[in-house]
């Protein structure tokens, strides 16, 4: 567990009596401890990965110390509020390294999970996480390294695909295709190590999200510190350095769905610093506006890092219906720390800017 010179119990009544606002303009918000609560049986090692359904129900998926415990799951529902957890699945779920997660609905209007993970598989459940079904691509690629390691980080089915996009952003930094209806891989992939633009190339392409704003794929280029805008053949539109903004983005959802319309992106990034000593501040969640400008920035690590929940290291956001965020945590780089999950309500905007008493600081 975390080690801190003051009891939990105590450090998070601090963290709760006094209001932790971050952000500016019309993208000011609070933290808010009593919402997106985990269930008690729920022993968390790494956050991961976020989605939302067309309910507004909101989806959590990560990695658990006990994976040998037959009542270990990987994956909890939330309603849309922040309040519930319903844990979904079974234990074999929680197998491997459970990572990137993404909704896609079918032309009947049902919806499914797809979920990535780092264990060589790629999954299709039901929302309730009951398998449809499951890929491991270990037997076919481990034999020669061509593919190989395979370590999915997110997934994604585009509108009007027919397939699942899969991002081998811990492996070799491919994107590979597979059928939505059977789980079969189509032989399509792109992508592979490196800065390139025509092949396209990425250093770790750790999400993969549709940008609907103008109707393009958008990879979280972690390594390289950008997002690339690319066609579903993986011919590259533009890029987006954000290493002095959001460095390792891990992600990038628009605001489509909810009260906030669908101009904007939240990108949330583990930050620089995370390999060095300490003290790991600047993992942050930016979100851009229809033009690809940063018009805030939710400083968690500075707020919530280092000596007070070590949330050092925003891995995944997404915006909710009610045009609040949750923001899922890695984990930090003090001993035996751990990852969380995280509620943001939005504020008013009061002319203000960063600060945990709604002031500059």
């Amino acid at each position: 567990m975390l080690k801190f010179s003051l009891p939990l119990a105590a450090l998070i009544s601090s963290v709760s009596s006094t209001p932790v606002v971050s952000g500016s303009g019309n993208f000011r918000y609070q933290y808010d401890p009593a919402k997106l609560k985990l269930p008690a049986s729920v022993q968390l090692l790494n956050g991961h990965g976020l989605t939302r359904d067309k309910a507004g129900n909101i989806y959590f998926t990560y990695e658990s110390t006990n994976k040998d415990d037959p009542g270990v799951r990987a994956l909890i529902r939330f309603q849309p509020d922040g309040t519930g957890g319903t844990l979904l699945g079974d234990a074999s779920l929680a197998q491997g390294v459970p990572h990137g997660i993404k909704i896609a609905e079918e032309d009947d209007g049902t919806e499914y999970l797809y979920h990535g993970n780092n264990a060589a598989k790629v999954h299709k459940t039901t929302l309730d996480g009951k398998y449809i079904w499951t890929t491991d691509m270990t037997d076919v690629w481990s034999r020669n390294k061509t593919h190989w390691p395979f370590k999915p980080t997110d997934v994604l089915v585009p509108p009007g695909e027919t397939a699942v996009f899969v991002a081998d952003g811990y492996g070799l930094s491919k994107v590979h295709e597979f059928d939505t209806q059977t789980g079969n891989y189509t032989g399509v992939v792109f992508g592979g190590k490196g800065t390139g633009n025509a092949p396209i190339q990425f250093n770790c392409d750790h999400g993969i999200s549709f940008d609907d704003r103008i109707g393009k794929i958008v990879v979280s280029d972690r390594s390289n510190h950008r997002l690339r805008w690319i066609d579903d053949d993986g011919t590259l539109v533009k890029d987006l350095n954000l290493t002095l903004e959001v460095p390792l983005p891990c992600n990038a959802q628009t605001s489509s769905g909810t009260v906030l319309g669908g101009d904007y992106l939240i990108v949330p990034g583990l930050g620089l610093d995370f390999a060095d000593p300490g003290p790991w501040l600047n993992g942050t969640v930016g979100i851009y506006d229809i033009n690809n400008t940063l018009v805030s920035n939710i400083e968690v690590a500075k707020h919530l890092g280092v000596g007070v929940l070590g949330h050092t290291h925003p891995h995944d956001a997404i915006f909710l219906r009610n045009g609040d965020i949750a923001v899922a945590i890695w984990k930090g780089h003090e001993a035996g720390s751990v990852g969380g999950l995280e509620y943001w309500t939005r504020l008013p905007n009061n002319g203000t800017e960063d600060g945990t008493d709604g002031g500059s600081n």
